[in-house]
Parts: structure tokens; sequence; C-alpha cells
């Protein structure tokens, strides 16, 4: 009896108990794929080369693949790709976002800015986010970790151009994920607590998160740290 090598598909006409399974095949072209082998490896890098990249409304200079690759850069933390998921995505749940879906009774800055809440003005354009972005970049920007003198809105939210391709870049990206993050946290904080965070106490938030990932980078692998950060000692990073 011969033996049925089970690495390669055997048919494409399997029964009707199976028609699901065989429509999403047909539905990626794996049955003209002609793929060198089939394991897992190769079939989701064919599936991955025929994904379509959402088109961005933030974004005119910077590619929409770059912009993911940006978002999901190793140097962000889980919950700061989270929040640059939702950002480019337009769909942190701000006042315009939540009152669209009949969730919120405004769509005005809890801050009182009288303007309308959406992701670049919670980011970037809101009076407390300006004075936030202006309190913290001078002093990085003087101790080399912020390489951009002047920041702009597709900055912010879809990161260098060019990806994170140098240590600057990726200093740079990190810790405007970091602004982002206390961002973010303070506007919660104000809608839920109905308190206000002040901009000194924002910043001591935000130097405080750069520098526990600081010292996590270095007690973890300190050669990829000392490169990641242009300092031989976390001691050494002034903020």
């Amino acid at each position: 009896m011969g033996t049925i090598d089970h690495t390669v598909p055997y048919s494409w006409d399997p029964p009707k108990v199976y028609k699901a399974i065989r429509d999403f095949a047909f539905g990626l072209g794996l049955s003209t794929a002609g793929l060198a082998s089939w394991k897992y490896k190769d079939i989701m890098g064919h599936i991955r080369s025929k994904d379509t990249v959402a088109p961005l409304r933030a974004s005119s200079t910077v590619a929409p693949q770059q912009v993911w690759l940006n978002v999901n850069h190793h140097c962000l933390t889980n919950r700061q790709k989270d929040i640059s998921w939702m950002a480019v995505h337009g769909c942190l749940p701000t006042g315009e976002f939540m009152y669209r879906r009949h969730i919120a009774l405004t769509v005005s800055c809890p801050h009182g800015c009288k303007a309308v809440e959406n992701t670049y003005h919670v980011l970037a354009k809101c009076s407390v986010a300006r004075r936030v972005w202006a309190l913290f970049v001078p002093s990085v920007s003087h101790n080399r970790l912020l390489t951009l003198p002047r920041l702009t809105t597709e900055n912010v939210l879809n990161g260098p151009p060019g990806g994170c391709t140098t240590t600057e870049l990726r200093q740079q990206w990190r810790i405007i994920g970091v602004v982002k993050q206390v961002l973010w946290e303070m506007r919660n904080i104000k809608v839920f607590n109905r308190s206000t965070v002040v901009p000194t106490t924002l910043r001591r938030r935000i130097t405080i998160l750069l520098r526990d990932r600081a010292i996590t980078n270095f007690h973890k692998d300190p050669v990829t740290a000392i490169a990641a950060w242009g300092v031989t000692r976390w001691k050494d990073i002034n903020l």
C-alpha cells in the first residue's frame, strides 16, 4: 500500500462539511499559490502578502505600511502600542468618538477648551497638551533624547516618516509614546474622577516612566540598552 503525504494538499474538492474551509482557502488563493512547502510559516507569509493596508486619514507624508511598523515598534510598551494604534485608527474613545455612538452627551473637551475633543485635540491641539509638550520637550531636547526641536501633529501620531532607523529616532519615538500615554491618562482622570492634574505632576510621571523603562532595559540587556539610550549607565540619563 502506498503512503499519503499529509504535508501537502491532495484535494481541493473536499466533502460539503468542509465547505467553509474550502471557501477560505480559495478566497486566499492558496489553490494557485504554488508554494514550495506548506509549512505554517510559508502559508502565513502568503496570506500576509495579500493583506491590504488600511488607509490613513492623518498621514500625508508617511506611507501606511511605515505607520503600522512605527505603531508596533519594540521601543514602545504594550500600553503605548495600544494607544498609538487607536490614535492612528481614529478609535480612541474621545468625546467625538463616543458622541457619534450615542454614548457621550457632548463632544467638547473636558479641559474647558470649548473645542471638539478628537484624537488630534487630546494628543496635540489641546491647550493642556501643548503646555505638557512645551514643558517636557525642551528639557529632553537639551539632553539629546529628542532630536526634533519642533513637533508636528503628524510626528506625534505617525512617528518618523522613514521609520525608527537610528538610535535618535527610536529615542524620539519612545518619548513621544510615553507623553501620549500620560496625556491620555490625564484626560481619563479629568473625565472619570473630575479632577485636574497639574503639568508639573505630569512631567514627573513622564520622567518616572522613562526612567523605569531605562532601568528595565539596562538590567535585562546592558549592551543593547547602551546602544538604545546612548549612555553607559541608566543613572547618566538626565531628564
